[in-house]
């Protein structure tokens, strides 16, 4: 029985002491800022992953990044190709929910054609561009996030719902309804 109380002791003491050293503050970021403060104006890299199959059986992946300017306005956020090699890609974000100071959920569209800028990627990956339509019916989620120990530069991720039609410069082409997306600054 007095081992049992003993573990019982040292268990809460371990728990409070867990507890002490956190100390309290937001794990984000720098001088108190929130994430929607974090995803700033600027030139950011979008990075789209997707795959299908093209006619005659051949599988395209698209691993396709491409630089964009993104802008606020309100609890908004636009993103545009920014210059005519990214495309015509426009994506357009709303803060929906969110955890106070650590995330916040987005929802939006996207729409236009997204260009792989080679330079952009980490990896060599095959030249393909991806089409979201013009009618903005294309959907995205996510969550906007902050700098934190885990998260080094604040961005967005999330996944994508509708037609989209991925081609290469081998001519191929396919559409698929799924697709996966990432936005940090450059």
């Amino acid at each position: 029985m007095r081992a049992l109380i003993g573990s019982r002791s040292l268990a809460a003491l371990a728990a409070a002491g867990m507890l002490a050293a956190c100390g309290g503050s937001s794990p984000t970021a720098p001088g108190g800022q929130s994430v929607a403060d974090q995803i700033a104006n600027g030139v950011y890299v979008l990075r789209i992953t997707s795959a299908c199959t093209a006619p005659g059986d051949p599988r395209i992946f698209a691993f396709l990044h491409t630089r964009v300017n993104l802008s606020r306005s309100g609890s908004d956020w636009i993103a545009t190709a920014s210059s005519p090699a990214a495309g015509d890609v426009e994506l357009r974000l709303r803060e929906s929910a969110g955890v106070p100071g650590m995330s916040l959920q987005v929802s939006g569209s996207i729409r236009g054609t997204a260009i792989h800028m080679p330079e952009l990627a980490t990896v060599p990956v095959p030249d393909v561009r991806v089409n979201f339509g013009s009618d903005g019916r294309t959907g995205l989620s996510g969550v906007a996030f902050g700098v934190t120990s885990i998260t080094p530069v604040a961005g967005m991720d999330g996944i994508g719902a509708g037609t989209i039609a991925l081609s290469d410069s081998a001519g191929q082409s396919c559409t698929t309804s799924g697709f996966s997306w990432w936005m940090a600054r450059t």
